[in-house]
Order: C-alpha cells, then sequence, then structure tokens
C-alpha cells in the first residue's frame, strides 16, 4: 500500500510539474486581467514610411522572442498604406511562439487615425483591453513637433519629414501637438516617447506635462528607421522601465553607424519639473527681448530656420543670474542627453551647447507656424 500510494504521489507531483511548466510557457495574460505596464506603439505608416513598419515589427518580434515579458503587455495600432485598416493588436508570446491577436479593427482608417477623437478611443480601448498599473506610449510616423513645414525632405530613405503640421502624416492629414494633448487623459502614462522627428522641443514637452512624467524626443529628426527596438522593448518591461538606457540604445545605435547615417540626438525630461523652468524662464521673460537667431544651434536646415537650442536661446537674453537659475532648474528636469557631432553632416552639433531640447523665437518663421505657436500652452505662459 505504502508503494502503490508513493507510486500515485510521484504521479500527482509529475502532472502538476508539467502544468506548471505548461502555463510558464505561456506569457499570455488572462483576459481582464491587470498587468503591471502596457506598452502602446501608435504606428501610422500612411505616408512614405509604410515598410518601415514592417522593418519595426520585426524587430519587435525579435525581442518578444528572447526577453523576460515580466508581466507586461504590448499593444500595437497600426495602419499603413498596404493595410488601410487600422486594427489594435497584442503581441505576445504564447506556448513560446510569437503570435499577433487582434483586440479591435476600427475599419479602413479614411484619415480618421490622426483624429483626437479616434486617439482617444484607442486610448479608452487600451485600458479596457489591457488594463495595466503603468501605461507607456511610443509615437511612430512623421512628424514636426508643433509646427508647420513645406520645404523639408521627404526622402524616405533618409529621414521621417516630410511636408505636414504638428504629429504624425495619415494620407495627409495631421494632428495638431495641442489636440495629441488633449487627447490623452491627465497622468495615464508614465512614459511618452516620439519616436518621430523633432518632438524633443520644450514647447511639446510642457505641452504633454500633464500626461506623463517622462517625455523622450530629438530636436532634429530622426533616421527612418528610428529606434532600435529589438534592444528598447526589453528596457520597457523591465521591472522598473529602464528609459535611461533606452535612450543610450538609441543614441549608441546611430552613433556607431557610418558616414551621414553616424546621426542622432536624443534627450529624456522629467515632466514634473517642467513649471519650475518655466517659472524661471518667464522671469527672463523673452517677449521683451531681441533674439539675433544667425549664430544659434538650429536643429531643421531649411531655410526657414525655427528649431533653436534652447538653453543657446536664453543664455543670450538672461543676466548671469537669471541663466544659472535656469540651467540649474533645467538640469534637474533633464534626466539623458546625447547628440553625435554632426546630423546628416550638414548640422554640426557642438557638445558643449547641445541642451537637448529646441525652442522657438517668435517672428522667426511663417504666418502659419507663429499661429500654431500661439496655441501652445508655453506660449501662453511666456508670452502673456
Amino acid at each position: 500500500m505504502k508503494k502503490f500510494a508513493l507510486k500515485i504521489l510521484l504521479v500527482i507531483v509529475s502532472i502538476c510539474a508539467f502544468a506548471t511548466f505548461i502555463s510558464c510557457d505561456s506569457d499570455e495574460p488572462k483576459p481582464g486581467e491587470a498587468t503591471r505596464r502596457t506598452i502602446l506603439i501608435y504606428m501610422v505608416a500612411t505616408n512614405s514610411l509604410n515598410g518601415y513598419d514592417n522593418y519595426d515589427v520585426e524587430e519587435i518580434t525579435k525581442a518578444l522572442n528572447s526577453c523576460d515579458i515580466n508581466n507586461c503587455r504590448l499593444l500595437l495600432y497600426r495602419v499603413s498604406t498596404s493595410d488601410t485598416e487600422a486594427k489594435l493588436v497584442e503581441m505576445l508570446r504564447r506556448n513560446g511562439k510569437v503570435e499577433t491577436q487582434l483586440l479591435k479593427n476600427y475599419g479602413v482608417s479614411n484619415k480618421l487615425s490622426l483624429t483626437t477623437k479616434r486617439f482617444s478611443q484607442v486610448l479608452a480601448d487600451v485600458k479596457q483591453l489591457a488594463p495595466a498599473k503603468e501605461y507607456g506610449l511610443v509615437l511612430w510616423s512623421h512628424s514636426v513637433a508643433w509646427a508647420y513645414t513645406r520645404s523639408a525632405n521627404s526622402d524616405a530613405t533618409t529621414t521621417r519629414s516630410r511636408r505636414l503640421e504638428g504629429f504624425g502624416d495619415d494620407f495627409g492629414e495631421t494632428m495638431l501637438i495641442d489636440s495629441l494633448a488633449d487627447a490623452i487623459p491627465d497622468g495615464m502614462f508614465h512614459f511618452i516617447w516620439g519616436d518621430v522627428c523633432y518632438m524633443g522641443a520644450i514647447e511639446v514637452a510642457y505641452e504633454l506635462r500633464n500626461d506623463t512624467r517622462y517625455f523622450i524626443g530629438s530636436p532634429t529628426e530622426t533616421l527612418s528607421y528610428g529606434m532600435p527596438y529589438d534592444q528598447n522593448v526589453p528596457c520597457f518591461f523591465e521591472t522598473e522601465a529602464n528609459l535611461v538606457q533606452a535612450c543610450k540604445n538609441m543614441y549608441n545605435f546611430y552613433n556607431n553607424q557610418g558616414g551621414e547615417y553616424r546621426s542622432v540626438t536624443i534627450s529624456m525630461v522629467d515632466c514634473s519639473k517642467l513649471e519650475h523652468v518655466a517659472q524661471v524662464c518667464e522671469e527672463i521673460s523673452i517677449a521683451d527681448k531681441v533674439i539675433d537667431t544667425r549664430d544659434l544651434l538650429c536643429y531643421n536646415s531649411s531655410s526657414n530656420r525655427f528649431f533653436f537650442d534652447f538653453l543657446q536661446v536664453y543664455n543670450q537674453i538672461a543676466n548671469d543670474s537669471q541663466y544659472s537659475r535656469l540651467c540649474d532648474a533645467y538640469n534637474d528636469a533633464l534626466v539623458y542627453k546625447a547628440a553625435t557631432p554632426k546630423f546628416l553632416n550638414t548640422i554640426v552639433i557642438d557638445s558643449e551647447n547641445f541642451s537637448g531640447l529646441s525652442t522657438y523665437v517668435m517672428g522667426t518663421s511663417t504666418a502659419r507656424n507663429e499661429m500654431a505657436y500661439k496655441q501652445l500652452e508655453w506660449y501662453k505662459r511666456l508670452y502673456r
């Protein structure tokens, strides 16, 4: 009887162990279960970036095949010229294989992906279908941050810049940065990463300050391959999202390239510290100053120059005491910055004069830009 009971016990233990092995091999969260972190990549490729989305999805798949999911989820809102049906999907690893699970089909995009209604709906769906204690957002498309441009390089093999306004390009439709901020519930995101051109601007970070704790972006263009998702997705899945390492991965990836492809700028700011920065800038009173932009570092190389280095602008108009206090406040908010010595061999970036963010100087661009700028919270704070 003892031997028989022992055999039964061993069988039971073996079954339990096998069941445990099976359950561990599946990283799929239970339906409706709140996970530790949900990452949403908002990917709009109904433009000249069509095809690069496939490249980045391959990188994400590579990451999910090898990294610890760590009770996180990765969702992808995706629409492209190749597939104009906008879909929210989850990329997950099930029984050792990466699969894509459809969460919601929004139908043919019809230039709707960059409306505040659609963006707000997607965020609401994410919270309902993939609830989490913490959320991260990656913005993927074309962009000129808050501005409008008609003269940018539209070579899809080189950069993500083309003729548009604000964030994104959905068959020519875009979203103003203030509309983007309005569409995001206050405090929803732990981080927002602009994997797009020119998002590394004080105006953008300030506009999103109530929506996210950390903001990451590039003051220059971003090359079409974007961030190295195979390296950065594992950083997003760490117990504490390792955003600094993800920034370093972005910098190192491009810094190790040759020729004009050795081109990157990246910065990360703590948005909770930006009110102090704005307060010091308000005291300096840029609205009352005349600024000579000829020798300032400018991050867009077109004839219409308007993305100037933030600290360089204020260094020109502040007295020593004001500038010292501004640097203290800014460095307190700045978490990380890095830049290659040149960008596309046209913009020389002196590391000592690279603050990490750009800013605009009123009166230096088109009436269309001036009109867009006046809608921003940064303008209303400093030029009222």
